[in-house]
């Protein structure tokens, strides 16, 4: 009998001590595996995502020169002083109209849900946008109702597709903006109030509205993509950039060509000798109207690194379709599969706009290869908006013969102005401050 329970002691023991060495060995196997499991969702999976605000570019020189190094005042509020400063000193320029004529992204599809409700602030303009619970439409509209100026964007609720202003719960039917509803009124039925809606579209991720200062309807669409509109592509992510300067200096950047090379040519010399350069080949035209219409343009670019002045290598080209005033849309093709990258701008205010870039690749195996271009693209319009953020804009600039593209890409773009447009004025005094 004590035989036995030594043998089943000692049995114990053994499988205890066998287990201890299992979980010895299955701990790192364990970690192991979880951190391949994360790599590859971070590689394959997640989106790369980054925003910052017009201050970030533009200003690095305020902390080089101990500006923002104040015993009164904290750097950071020093130096959003300094840049208020700066940015009301400014001379602006003879600029355009603040807000050209065309489509204009409000937000990315994906950020609205059904039945949410948000606050838009772009054109100058304070919108609310909402999607319908049963039809999953979007709908735009001005943010105040005509009731009594409630904010919509601020407490509405949406109510099957009509949106519910929070003070007295009027409601607006989405599409037309028809007040269908007045819950303590005696007389129902129909109401002659409407909510001012907005013409918007949804379009390859994107929510757009259509601008016309004249008030005029669309007089073009933007053609669908059909693999990111039925999300076959795969999104990497995107980026979102402000910028204190007007649209038309950001969309002119692709007619621009003699600045790639001073602003994003990369070069590495040893010993006087050049060893590694980028070399850069452009052009813009106007798209054929017939096929593409009037509202588009075309840009390439191609890029060689060449070796020692005189090899090339690894040549790249990319096609840039500028579609109105305010979106670009960039396709390349690699030996692994297709991406494209749909860049947005729209004005917020006078001399304010929101450029947001966003990147889908054909599939996930592309996606490391997305994400990176998104993180050098990140990094090749740094460059650019610290430029935009201080420049002034010259309505009649003084053009090298090279330069002939940008004499071009302005007769195009001024097409999108509109006819009745308010004098913009000294806008210094209306900037909102950082």
């Amino acid at each position: 009998m004590d035989q036995d329970l030594f043998h089943i002691f000692m049995d114990f023991i053994y499988n205890f001590f066998e287990n201890i060495i299992l979980l010895q060995n299955l701990v790192p196997t364990v970690c192991l595996s979880a951190a391949i499991g994360y790599i590859f969702y971070w590689i394959f999976m997640k989106d790369y995502n980054f925003a910052e605000d017009f201050a970030a570019h533009g200003f690095e020189h305020l902390d080089k020169n101990g500006l923002t190094k104040d015993a009164n005042k904290s750097s950071n509020s020093y130096k959003t002083y300094k840049i208020n400063q700066l940015m009301k000193r400014r001379k602006i320029g003879n600029i355009p109209p603040h807000y050209p004529t065309g489509w204009f992204s409000i937000l990315d599809s994906d950020s609205l849900k059904s039945g949410e409700v948000k606050e838009i602030n772009v054109l100058g303009e304070n919108l609310v946008a909402w999607r319908g619970m049963e039809s999953d439409q979007v709908h735009v509209a001005d943010a105040y109702c005509p009731h009594n100026g409630a904010h919509l964007g601020v407490g509405g609720t949406v109510r099957g597709d009509c949106i519910q202003c929070p003070f007295h719960h009027w409601r607006y039917r989405g599409g037309d903006g028809k007040l269908v509803e007045i819950p303590y009124a005696e007389r129902k039925g129909a109401f002659s109030i409407h909510l001012k809606m907005w013409e918007s579209m949804e379009a390859n991720g994107n929510i757009y509205i259509w601008h016309d200062s004249d008030e005029k309807k669309s007089s073009w669409s933007i053609d669908i993509v059909p693999y990111i509109q039925n999300k076959r592509w795969k999104s990497c992510g995107k980026t979102e950039f402000e910028i204190a300067c007007h649209i038309q200096e950001i969309i002119e950047n692709g007619a621009d060509i003699a600045h790639l090379d001073p602003l994003h040519g990369y070069s590495f010399s040893l010993g006087g000798w050049n060893i590694l350069k980028t070399i850069y080949e452009a052009e813009w035209s106007q798209a054929d109207k017939e096929t593409m219409g009037g509202h588009v343009a075309v840009a390439k670019v191609g890029t060689d690194i060449c070796f020692f002045n005189r090899w090339k290598f690894f040549r790249t080209d990319l096609t840039m379709y500028i579609i109105g005033p305010g979106i670009v849309q960039f396709n390349f093709d690699t030996m692994f599969g297709s991406g494209v990258m749909i860049q947005a701008t729209t004005p917020i205010e006078p001399l304010l706009c929101l450029i947001r870039h966003q990147f889908y690749v054909s599939n996930i195996f592309l996606r490391p290869l997305g994400k990176l271009l998104l993180y050098l693209d990140k990094n090749q319009i740094a460059a650019d908006i610290s430029v935009w953020n201080r420049k002034q804009f010259l309505n009649k600039p003084r053009l090298a013969r090279e330069d002939k593209f940008i004499p071009l890409f302005r007769r195009w773009y001024g097409q999108f102005y509109p006819e009745r447009s308010l004098p913009n004025g000294n806008i210094q005094d209306k900037r909102s401050d950082f």
